[in-house]
C-alpha cells in the first residue's frame, strides 16, 4: 500500500509539472498576441524553467523505470532460484491428525501409490517450504558432558520417503530407515556449524536429544541447506525425524502429464477415508508463490507508471520542442537556404535535450539506488545492482527523447524554406 501510494503521488506531481506551468503561463498572454505567434521566450518564463521542466519529468520517469527494472528482476531470481528441493508437481494433501482416524493415514498413502499417475508419497509434518521455529534446549554427546545447547531450530516429522520425495540432497550419511518414533534423524548443513561441528561427516554417528523428547536420536545423515520460509529469510538450523503422530499432510508426487482425472482420484480416496472431514489440498508451488504476492503486485504497478510516466514525459517535452521550433521556423529557413542539411538541422535541436536526459538520469539514479537497494535487503537472498541496469534505463530515455524530438525536427527540416521565410 505504501508503495502503491508513493507511485500514485509521484504521477500526480507529474501531471502537475505538465499542466500547471503552461496553464499558468498561457493564461496570461494577450488573445492578438497569441493569435499572431508573437509569443516570446521571457514570457514563457525563461529558459531555465522550461529546461527544469524536462529534467524533473524524466527524472521521475527514470527512477520508476529503475524500480521497475529491479522489482521485476528479482521476482524473476525469485521464480528461479534454487530452493534446495523440488517443488514442481508436488500435489500436498492435509490430513487429519485427531486420534480416532489417526491410523487410517498409512492406508492412506498406499492407496495413492497404487495410482499409476503418482510417482511417489510422503507423509510429513509439513512440507520443506513451511517454516516453524521454535526455541528447544539440546543435548548433543558432541560436547563435553553432553551440556544443554539452547537456541531457535526447527523441528519436521517425516516418513523415510521424505527425502527422495523432495528431492533433497545429501551432504554426508543417508536417510533414516522407516520407523513411527523418533530413533534416527537427520540435521542440515546450519544445524552442523551451530552444533560447533567443523564438517558434515562429523556430525554422522553422533547423538541428539531434544528437550521433549526421553530419547536420544543418532544423526544418521545431513542434508544440504535448503529453504523452509521465503527467500527473505535465512535459513536456519533444522532436525529432520520420524514420528507419525504428527504426520499432518501427504505430499504427493506425481508424473508429467497428470491431469485433473487423478487429482479427482485422490480426493476420491480422501473421502472414503476420512468422510468426516474436509478436503483441503493445493500444489506446493502455487503456495511457495503466495510468499511473494506483495512484491508481484509492487512489480505490476511499478510497470505501469513507469509506463505512464514515460508517456508524460513523452507528451511534455513533444510540446515543448514544438513551441521551440514555431519559435525558429525563420531561423530554419535561413539555415537551409545557406545549405544546412537536415540531419543538421534535427542534431541541433537534438543535442540540447540529450544532456537534460543526462542530468535527469544524474538526479534518479542515486535516489532509485538508495530506495532499490533498502527494498533489496528485505531478502536475504537478491539480485545485485550493477550498472548495466542503470545504463539500460538511461539508453531508454535517450531513445525516448531522440524519437519524440528527432520526429518534430525532421518535420521542421523538411518544410519549404520559401513558406517559413514568407512575411506575415
Amino acid at each position: 500500500s505504501e508503495t502503491l501510494l508513493f507511485l500514485c503521488g509521484t504521477l500526480v506531481l507529474m501531471t502537475l509539472l505538465s499542466g500547471m506551468y503552461p496553464a499558468l503561463i498561457l493564461s496570461g498572454f494577450k488573445p492578438a498576441v497569441a493569435l499572431k505567434n508573437k509569443i516570446s521566450t521571457a514570457q514563457l518564463g525563461g529558459v531555465p524553467i522550461r529546461k527544469g521542466l524536462v529534467v524533473v519529468q524524466f527524472a521521475i520517469a527514470q527512477l520508476l523505470m529503475i524500480g521497475t527494472l529491479v522489482a521485476v528482476r528479482q521476482m524473476a531470481f525469485i521464480r528461479n532460484a534454487d530452493l534446495g528441493f523440488d517443488k514442481e508437481a508436488v500435489y500436498v494433501v492435509q490430513v487429519p491428525t485427531d486420534d480416532s482416524v489417526s491410523q487410517r493415514v498409512s492406508v492412506f498413502k498406499q492407496r495413492l501409490l497404487q495410482l499409476p499417475q503418482v510417482q511417489s508419497v510422503s507423509l510429513a509434518s509439513d512440507v520443506p517450504s513451511s517454516d516453524n521455529k521454535w526455541q528447544s534446549n539440546f543435548y548433543f554427546d558432541g560436547t563435553e558432558s553432553g551440556d544443554e545447547i539452547r537456541f531457535p531450530t526447527a523441528m519436521k516429522f517425516a516418513d523415510a520417503d521424505y527425502f527422495d520425495n523432495y528431492t533433497l540432497r545429501f551432504a554426508a550419511g543417508k536417510a533414516y530407515a522407516e520407523s513411527d518414533t523418533a530413533k534416527e534423524a537427520v540435521i542440515n548443513e546450519t544445524m552442523v556449524h551451530k552444533l560447533g561441528l567443523t564438517s558434515a561427516e562429523d556430525a554422522v554417528g553422533k547423538r541428539i536429544r531434544i528437550g521433549f523428547m526421553d530419547t536420544w536420536m543418532t544423526i544418521v545423515g545431513v542434508v544440504k541447506d535448503f529453504t523452509p520460509n521465503s527467500l527473505r529469510e535465512e535459513t536456519g538450523p533444522m532436525v529432520i525425524t520420524a514420528l507419525k503422530q504428527n504426520y499432518y499432510v501427504a505430499g504427493v508426487k506425481l508424473r508429467p502429464g497428470t491431469g485433473k482425472g487423478t487429482l479427482d482420484e485422490i480426493k476420491n480416496h480422501f473421502e472414503q477415508l476420512y468422510p468426516e472431514h474436509y478436503f483441503q489440498a493445493g500444489f506446493l508451488d502455487e503456495s511457495i508463490a503466495r510468499f511473494y504476492e506483495q512484491e508481484e503486485k509492487m512489480a505490476t504497478a511499478y510497470q505501469l507508471f513507469a509506463l505512464l510516466s514515460l508517456v508524460i514525459s513523452g507528451i511534455g517535452l513533444y510540446g515543448m520542442i514544438s513551441f521551440m521550433l514555431g519559435q525558429k521556423v525563420k531561423e530554419i529557413g535561413i539555415r537551409k537556404v545557406l545549405g544546412a542539411s537536415v540531419a543538421s538541422i534535427v542534431y541541433l535541436f537534438s543535442k540540447e535535450f540529450i544532456y537534460l536526459v543526462a542530468i535527469a538520469f544524474c538526479m534518479a539514479a542515486p535516489v532509485a539506488y538508495y530506495f532499490m537497494a533498502d527494498w533489496l535487503n528485505n531478502f536475504v537472498f537478491h539480485i545485485e545492482l550493477g550498472i548495466g541496469l542503470f545504463l539500460s534505463v538511461v539508453a531508454i530515455a535517450l531513445l525516448l527523447a531522440m524519437l519524440t524530438i528527432g520526429i518534430k525536427a525532421f518535420r521542421a527540416a523538411i518544410a519549404n524554406p520559401v513558406d517559413s521565410l514568407r512575411d506575415e
